[in-house]
This record gives structure tokens, C-alpha cells and sequence, in this order.
């Protein structure tokens, strides 16, 4: 930002820059430094200091002062002490604190240590993207201007700035002298409330030790650390970035929705239209889920379009909403649809039994109940629902040795509370039962306010025995849907590329066969025979959601107390610490609810075995104790 620009964007600094350049007649006794405290007379009070816009950043109402002090007339007053009226340091007992040696002009720091007079305090912010983040560089308190030119050299303080690194706010701002008097000032701050300015908001390095002064900047400050010279007097960069830990803020994980590129075709457009009150990652997974067992079946038995749909988010989220909906629009219902609560596998195959590989759709509503049942020891759940995935056909033993014939093409939907998720999808679901859902989450800032269906179903119901079709009743749109589909022989070369460009490990391959089977839904109902290469542009964006949403939901493969909080801080930390910033060990325990659900004992065994197995590093600063992921 030029001045002329900075000029022309701020009214305060645009008042005083006239007054300064035009001056009115000033009294006897003007001194500049009147400009930026707002004391002129009848210019009321536009001072820097008083009504300073936040926006403003600390580099540039120096400009201002320099602005001042080039062109506004000389200071009348003999015992002038304000440090824009002169280029030499004030050394009177009306500066009592740290003094800072690098720019007389900004004055000393015990300035900033303090509110004054209760006005705003100047903010700091990027106003570039250009710029450099250094907002975790340290403040150094250093104990004479020596110390200041030495360090500054062994930190490469000049030569990071010439790379970008630094702004030069900070290469100003980075050295504080402590003489005897700021050392008493630092040693009254009692809180956080006592500092303002850089100190209240950066890292601060004491380059000597001194225990009390320490112990005082850590009531008041974020962070304070002691790094000491070396032998031969240099201060090591490594060393400070060691002890400087970059903490991070307490946050949430702010959940996006499935992008609209995700819509594919006919059904799409119903999705749009008609859903358009849900998210996407509601609506779209429901109405898949829906249309799953109305699409006829293909010449070729590798070609599946049965899926297993969770969403996932808040209580009365509209999740259940979402799922009634898609069945209304689509007319789903009894024999296909099942609405029940199997208590076991077998139990769920006698139900169903032998209709000839027939479609079903298996709406628990709330699959707490169906994973409950599958964590019982020696339960079926789980591996017979993954068999069910591929193939139709599944003989089962059951008790007393009764034979339990089952054949059904079957889709598994319903939904699951966030914050039960990870106790839900435990050891019994990490065999692959987890790896085969398509998953939605609830975007954060999504409030569900409930509303009947309305209107009338897009699909007609026909049921002719144990076989259930689908018909357009919208005869405006044309042709036959949902129709049978192949697959084009350029599919599975577009398939592969979109695995490499999305970087699909091949650990995580299925979620391109769930995405291959929605892609097949979708052409069935848009009357597409066809598969081709072409028409993979919404797989590809469904597939990069499905990615993220992996990334949030993870199955907790914890066998005791001690592994599950373990995975629990893992994953919390595998989400937040991505690049091996501290956290405050104690937001993450809240975040989890681990200690609240298996007590403080679990909770710190779990940490240590981490900590012992080089997972994660634990560490203090001052009182906050933190921890960070290792990789």
C-alpha cells in the first residue's frame, strides 16, 4: 500500500495529513505530537491515538508520523519530550519502561505494556497477501543495544526479510532493550488485561535469565520462553524455534457441503428442485440411496448399484427428514422398502429370505441399533452385511444348524449422531463395514427447520410380485427411466486418472467403486444406456467429497478404554495438528469428551502410550500444557 493510497482509504489519517500540510494557526506551545494524540483545537478528536481505524496496520501510521514530522511546522515547545519532535532518544524519567532501540519514533514499549486513557489500541493485520505471516516470530528482550546488533545477525533477521519472510513491521519491532526501570514496570503486570500491542499477542524471548521477570510476562502474555546464547555469545534461530512453540487456537472443524457438481443429470435436477431445503450432502446421498433398488439390472453381474448411505451431524439435524423425503419423491415403499430392527444377521436374512436377488432397501433410521448389535462379541453383523455388498446370494447356519437361504440385492441407509460416531463405528466395523458407506455430513451453519413433504412423487410405484419397477410419470421430460446401464470401454481409463489426480491411495480404492456405483444411478435415471468417460465429471467431484469426509469420520479401532481415548486424541489431533502445531491439551480433551466419558485416569494413560510411542509430543508454556502430532 502506497501512502497516497492509505491516504485516500482512512478519514482519520486523511485529517490529520491536512492539518499537518495546511496547517491552522497553532498556539504558542504546538507541538506535532498534538496531531496524532487529537488535541488541536477546533479539529476535534481524529488523532491517531484516538480514533486510529483498525485496519490500519502498525508499519504504516509510522508513514503518518513520519508524514507529521516532515511537514508539519517545528515544535514550539522547549521541553518538548514527544519522540516525533525528535530524532534522539528521551531518556527523562517520563519514559519509564523498555526501551526500544531500533525506531525512536514509535517510543518505548512500556507504551504498549499498559492501556492509556482507555482509547482503542492499534491493531496489526495483513492487508496483503503478499505479505509474509510472521505472526509467530518472537518479541526479544534483550539487555543493551550491543545485544540488539548481535542477535539480530545470528537470527538472520535482515537476510529473511530480503527473502520475504519477515515484513518490515517486524524487522522493526523485533528487539526490546530492559533496563531497570522496565524491568520493575514488567514486574507489576498481573494479567492479560495489563498488555496491549505486540506483547499481547506474539511470542516473547528473554535472552538472559531472570526467573521473576519471566514468571510476571507469563500472566500477562500468550507465551514467554527463555533462550540463552551460546558459549561464544550467538543466539541459535534453531533454539528459538525449538522453545517457541506455535500454539493453535482453540477451533472447530468447519464441515463443508457436497459441492453442486456432485448433481448428475434427471435425478440431479430432482435433487435441486425438489430438496433444495436440505444440504447436499443430505439430499443427494438420500436420494441415491433411494434410487438404488429401482435401477433394472445389467447384462453384467460385476455392475452393482446397491449402496450403504450414513448421514452423519447434530440432533435434529433434519438427517431423517432428509431420508423420508427421498423415499416420498421417489414412491418408495413396503415389500422394498424395510423399515425394521434386525437383532442379528441371521435374524435379518430369515426376514428377507431367498426373492430371487430382488432389491431391498434396509432403512434402520438410526443405525446406532444395527451397530450396536454388531460390536457383540462372536455378532455376523458386519461380515454378512459386507458380503451382501458384492454378491446376492449368502447360505447361512444359523442356530440348531437351520439353514437360512437369503438372496437380495441390498442397500443399507440411515443415520448416526455426530458426536456417538466414533464409539458406533468401533473394532467390528474397521474390516472393510466402514470403508463401504457413502458418507454425509451436516455443513456447519446448517439449521434445519422442519417442513412436511409436499406435492407429488416424480416416480410411479409398480409392484408385480417380488419384482419392483419404477415409471416416469413426467411425460413432458420423455423416455424411459431408470433404464439398465453398461460401461463404456474409455470408463475405466477415466477412472484410473481420476484416482491419480485426486490421489487415491490404494488402501482407499473402494470409495471409487462407490462412486462408480452412484455414477450408474444417475444414468439410469437420465435414460443413459451408457457409461462413458464423459459423464464422469460428477463421480469425480462426489469422489473428492467422499475423500473428506473419510478424513473427518474415522472407525475407532480401540479394543479396551486405553485405545479408543487413544484413537479419539489421535484423530483429534490428526485434524488439527496437521503440520505440528501446539494445542492446548486441554481444549483437545474437552473436544473429544474424553475425559468426560472415560475419566482423567484413561485419558493420561492414553497419552502416555502416544507420547512413549513417538505418535505425539507433549510440552508447557508457562501453564498451558500443549501437545502436538508427530508424523
Amino acid at each position: 500500500m502506497t501512502f497516497d493510497e492509505l491516504y485516500n482509504s482512512n478519514s482519520a489519517v486523511k485529517a490529520i495529513c491536512d492539518e499537518a500540510k495546511n496547517p491552522k494557526p497553532f498556539t504558542s506551545d504546538f507541538c506535532r505530537g498534538e496531531l496524532l494524540h487529537g488535541m488541536l483545537q477546533n479539529h476535534g478528536p481524529v488523532g491517531l491515538f484516538i480514533l486510529i481505524d483498525k485496519n490500519v496496520p502498525l508499519e504504516y501510521q509510522e508513514m503518518v508520523r513520519n508524514y507529521c514530522r516532515e511537514n508539519a511546522p517545528a515544535c514550539r515547545r522547549a521541553d518538548c519530550t514527544e519522540a516525533i519532535c525528535s530524532h534522539r532518544y528521551v531518556t527523562d524519567d517520563s519514559y519509564s519502561g523498555l526501551k526500544r532501540d531500533l525506531q525512536p519514533a514509535l517510543g518505548s514499549l512500556i507504551e504498549r505494556l499498559r492501556h492509556a486513557g482507555g482509547g482503542p489500541e492499534p491493531k496489526w493485520i495483513d492487508v496483503s497477501k503478499s505479505l509474509p505471516d510472521d505472526s509467530m516470530e518472537p518479541i526479544y528482550i534483550v539487555r543493551d543495544e550491543v545485544e540488539v546488533h548481535n542477535y539480530a545477525a545470528d537470527l538472520r533477521i535482515r537476510e529473511r526479510a530480503g527473502e520475504n519472510k519477515l515484513t518490515p513491521w517486524y524487522v522493526k519491532n523485533a528487539f526490546y532493550t530492559c533496563d531497570a526501570r522496565a524491568r520493575r514496570a514488567v514486574l507489576e503486570l498481573r494479567k492479560p488485561e495489563d498488555v496491549t500491542g505486540a506483547l499481547s499477542w506474539k511470542p516473547v524471548v528473554l535472552t538472559f535469565r531472570d526467573d521473576d521477570m519471566e514468571r510476571c510476562l507469563q500472566n500477562a502474555c500468550t507465551q514467554v520462553a527463555t533462550v540463552l546464547p551460546d558459549k561464544e555469545g550467538h543466539l541459535s534461530l534453531a533454539a528459538v524455534k525449538d522453545a517457541v512453540k506455535i500454539v493453535a487456537m482453540e477451533k472447530h472443524i468447519g464441515v463443508k457441503d457436497m459441492s453442486p457438481e456432485v448433481l448428475d443429470g434427471w435425478l440431479g435436477q430432482v435433487c435441486k428442485e425438489r430438496m433444495a431445503d436440505f444440504p447436499i450432502a443430505f439430499a443427494w446421498p438420500a436420494l441415491l440411496s433411494a434410487a438404488s433398488i429401482l435401477v433394472p439390472r445389467s447384462s453384467d453381474e460385476n455392475n452393482r448399484t446397491n449402496l450403504f448411505t450414513c448421514l452423519v451431524a447434530g440432533k435434529g439435524s433434519g438427517k431423517s427428514s432428509a431420508f423420508d423425503y427421498a423415499l416420498r419423491l421417489l414412491n418408495i415403499q413396503s415389500p422394498p422398502l424395510l423399515r425394521l430392527k434386525a437383532g442379528s444377521a441371521e435374524g435379518l436374512a430369515a426376514t428377507i429370505g431367498d426373492i430371487s436377488g430382488a432389491p431391498r432397501l434396509y432403512y434402520t433410521d438410526e443405525l446406532e441399533h444395527l451397530l450396536v448389535k454388531a460390536a457383540i462379541q462372536g455378532a455376523s453383523f458386519a461380515s454378512v452385511l459386507n458380503t451382501a455388498w458384492n454378491h446376492d446370494e449368502q447360505p447361512l447356519v444359523v442356530a440348531r444348524g437351520k439353514n437360512v437361504s437369503f438372496n437380495c440385492r441390498l442397500s443399507l441407509s440411515g443415520c448416526i449422531v455426530d458426536e456417538k460416531f466414533d464409539d458406533l463405528f468401533g473394532v467390528a466395523t474397521t474390516g472393510g463395514f466402514w470403508d463401504r458407506f457413502m458418507w454425509g455430513i451436516g455443513p456447519s451453519g446448517y439449521a434445519y427447520n422442519y417442513r412436511p413433504f409436499s406435492g407429488s412423487p416424480v416416480l410411479k410405484a409398480q409392484s408385480d410380485g417380488e419384482t419392483y419397477y419404477g415409471s416416469e410419470t413426467e411425460t413432458q421430460v420423455g423416455g424411459e427411466r431408470p433404464v439398465p446401464v453398461e460401461f463404456g470401454a474409455d470408463v475405466w481409463a477415466e477412472r484410473d486418472r481420476i484416482a491419480k489426480e485426486l490421489k487415491v491411495k490404494p488402501e482407499e480404492r473402494r470409495v471409487l467403486e462407490v462412486g462408480m456405483r452412484c455414477a450408474v444411478i444417475a444414468a439410469a435415471f437420465d435414460g443413459r444406456r451408457t457409461l462413458r468417460a464423459a459423464d464422469l465429471g460428477p463421480m469425480k467431484a462426489f469422489v473428492k467429497y467422499q475423500i473428506y469426509a473419510r478424513k473427518i469420520l474415522k472407525p475407532n479401532p480401540g479394543k479396551n478404554p486405553d485405545a479408543i481415548v487413544a484413537g479419539k486424541l489421535r484423530d483429534y489431533l490428526d485434524m488439527h495438528s496437521t503440520n505440528g502445531e501446539w494445542l492446548n491439551r486441554r481444549d483437545m480433551i474437552r473436544a473429544t469428551n474424553a475425559q468426560r466419558d472415560f475419566g482423567p485416569s484413561i485419558c493420561n494413560k492414553a497419552l502416555l502410550a502416544l507420547e512413549m510411542c513417538g505418535d505425539v509430543e507433549q510440552s508447557k508454556s508457562g501453564n498451558k500444557k500443549l501437545i502436538r502430532r508427530l508424523k
